[in-house]
Formats: structure tokens, C-alpha cells, sequence
């Protein structure tokens, strides 16, 4: 299943990156902006010009019973971020703790300048879901909660670090 979002953040995508990619701006967005119950930088490191960031992000989503019943309160997943610096595309991974080898989310990050000190970000992802009996629930409980939650980093980072 493909998920698409798309928002204007009040930044230039060279701000855009700088936050996205520094841990303390990021957890005050997921935790604060998002409603996270964690978010950590496992580890981040520079090849060349490639950022490569493998974060911790853990979520206490209102699920419905029979996907709770599988994942428990809380889930999480670990993040690998791939973004060459200048490039205007980030690559992502999203591997929850449980199921890995069932429940799958990759993508992209897009970010073009979309004038006066303002960005457009796109997210792309697609969703693999290979659990018998929930699979069908919870893409579409990720087709309806992933946009939502990607309008909620926008608004807290318009609010709060944004340059409008």
C-alpha cells in the first residue's frame, strides 16, 4: 500500500535538513509535536557526503483491539535514514520490534524550495503488512494516522521552529 503527504513548512530545505537530522529538534518534534512516547538517536554517522541515522522512535497509538492484542500498548521501531547532503530526497525504513519480517514501512522524504523561506516536504511510503487477520486494519489504520501525523510535525515545526 503507498501513503502520501505532502506539507509546506515554513523553513528553506536547508533548514529543513539541519532539524530533521539533529536529535534534539527531532525528538522535541516527534515527542512534543507528535505525541511520541520517545524518540532516540541510535546512531548517526557521515560517509562522504551520505548522513546515515539509525533512530529509536517508540508510540503509544489508540489501536484497535485486535492489533493491540499482536503489538501491546506501545510500539517500536527503529528508523534508518539515508540523505547525501545538497540532495533534496532522503530514503527511509520503519522496522517495528514486533514482526519485523511482517510489517514493513519504506519511503522517501522529498523537500523542494516552495518560495519566500518555505518548503514543500512529500513523504512517500509503502506499507507491507503480512499478518493474517490484521493486515487489512492496520494499513488502513496507517493510510489514515501516517498523513495526520505528518500534518502534526508541520504545525508543531511552523510553530516552533519555523521562520513564518
Amino acid at each position: 500500500m503507498r501513503i502520501v503527504a505532502e506539507h509546506v513548512y515554513d523553513c528553506d530545505p536547508e533548514d529543513f535538513w539541519a532539524h530533521h537530522l539533529d536529535e534534539e529538534s527531532r525528538r522535541a518534534k516527534e515527542v512534543g509535536g507528535c505525541g511520541a512516547v520517545s524518540f532516540r538517536v541510535l546512531s548517526k554517522e557521515r560517509r562522504g557526503g551520505e548522513w546515515i541515522v539509525r533512530s529509536e522512535l517508540v508510540e503509544a497509538p489508540d489501536l484497535p483491539a485486535p492489533v493491540r492484542k499482536i503489538f501491546g500498548g506501545t510500539i517500536r521501531a527503529e528508523e534508518l535514514l539515508r540523505w547525501e547532503e545538497g540532495a533534496s530526497i532522503a530514503t527511509f525504513e520503519h522496522t517495528p520490534e514486533t514482526l519485523p519480517d511482517r510489517v514493513r514501512m519504506s519511503g522517501r522524504l522529498r523537500v523542494e524550495p516552495s518560495g519566500e523561506g518555505r518548503c514543500r516536504v512529500v513523504m512517500e511510503a509503502e506499507v507491507r503488512v503480512n499478518v493474517f487477520g490484521v493486515a487489512s486494519i492496520l494499513e488502513r489504520l496507517l493510510a489514515r494516522e501516517l498523513p495526520l501525523r505528518q500534518e502534526k510535525a508541520m504545525r508543531w515545526f511552523n510553530a516552533n521552529l519555523g521562520s513564518g
